[in-house]
C-alpha cells in the first residue's frame, strides 16, 4: 500500500507517457512484507534482516569508482 499522495504523483507521471522510473526506499518492502504473494516463508527472515542492516548502515559503502569512471571527482 501507498501513501495516497506517492500514488497520485506515481499515476500522473504514468499518464504523461514520457519515459519513467520509480526509485523507492525499502520502508514499502518493510513495512508490507506480510503481504507479499508467493515468496516462500524462509525468505521472509532473509529480507527483514537485509531491512535491518539497510537501517542500521552496516551495508553502507562508500566507494570511489564513480569517480574512476568518469576520470574525475563528482560533482555534487
Amino acid at each position: 500500500m501507498f501513501a495516497p499522495t506517492h500514488q497520485a504523483t506515481e499515476n500522473a507521471i504514468l499518464k504523461t507517457g514520457i519515459p519513467y522510473s520509480f526509485l523507492r526506499n525499502n520502508w514499502y518492502l518493510e513495512n508490507d512484507v506480510s503481504s507479499i504473494q508467493g515468496v516462500p516463508d524462509f525468505v521472509i527472515p532473509i529480507l527483514l534482516a537485509i531491512q535491518k542492516s539497510i537501517r542500521e548502515g552496516s551495508l553502507d559503502v562508500e566507494s570511489d569508482d564513480f569517480e574512476k569512471l568518469l576520470g574525475s571527482a563528482a560533482e555534487c
